[in-house]
């Protein structure tokens, strides 16, 4: 279980970028305009995993910090910052890339999690000041990252190959696997650095496993 979830943690950017090439150089792909268009959607759809992807440890190490404050993890956690910070920059350009034929829906999930982001910024500065709590923090990151899910779910719909389309929806599901692997771990190692895992904590943990085997089964 374990060595499946640290191959989800690397496959997903990886996988889009397989799928678009194998069918940009088939016979599948018909047009110059539906090649550029596979080509923002693959690359929106990328970036947003690998900020997500970022996004989850820095989760993770903040919600730990908060539990059991340490000189050395906000040190990592710190560049940890820096790197989604980066990630994130990446996320944006390619919003910016399909934004020019973007549907009002994508329009609405993009601006969803701008907002969404900001609490993360506010939880950043709670974090680094001492005042942020380990439960706000582990639901403040899961709801940015379940807004930039929804931006790479409405990306995909916009892919009008059938077969990508269909391909995506699986990638989807992959994405939403190793998210609940995510808070999983979040969740059980700020308990553990809490030196309390209480009736509700073990509770939660039955739930996201359940969720993993759903998505992956």
């Amino acid at each position: 279980r374990v060595s499946l979830r640290l191959w989800i943690t690397v496959a997903i950017p990886s996988l889009v970028a397989w799928l678009i090439f194998a069918l940009m150089v088939s016979d599948q792909v018909k047009t110059i305009g539906e090649m550029r268009q596979l080509e923002t959607v693959a690359e929106l759809i990328a970036n947003t995993s690998a900020t997500i992807h970022e996004l989850q440890k820095e989760r993770g190490m903040s919600a730990v910090l908060a539990a059991s404050p340490s000189e050395t993890l906000a040190a990592s956690r710190k560049r940890q910052v820096e790197s989604t910070d980066g990630r994130r920059r990446a996320y944006k350009a390619a919003q910016e890339s399909i934004a020019a034929n973007t549907s009002p829906a994508m329009a609405e999930r993009i601006k969803a999690s701008e907002a969404a982001f900001q609490t993360v910024e506010t939880l950043r500065r709670g974090t680094d000041a001492g005042t942020a709590k380990p439960p706000e923090i582990l639901a403040g990151y899961t709801r940015a990252i379940e807004t930039m899910l929804a931006v790479a779910d409405t990306a995909a719909l916009q892919a009008t190959h059938p077969e990508l389309r269909s391909q995506l929806g699986a990638l989807s599901d992959l994405s939403r696997a190793k998210e609940a692997a995510a808070i999983e771990r979040g969740t059980g190692a700020t308990a553990i650095s809490s030196g309390a895992i209480s009736a509700s904590v073990k509770r939660r943990l039955l739930e996201l496993g359940a969720v993993q085997a759903d998505r992956l089964g």
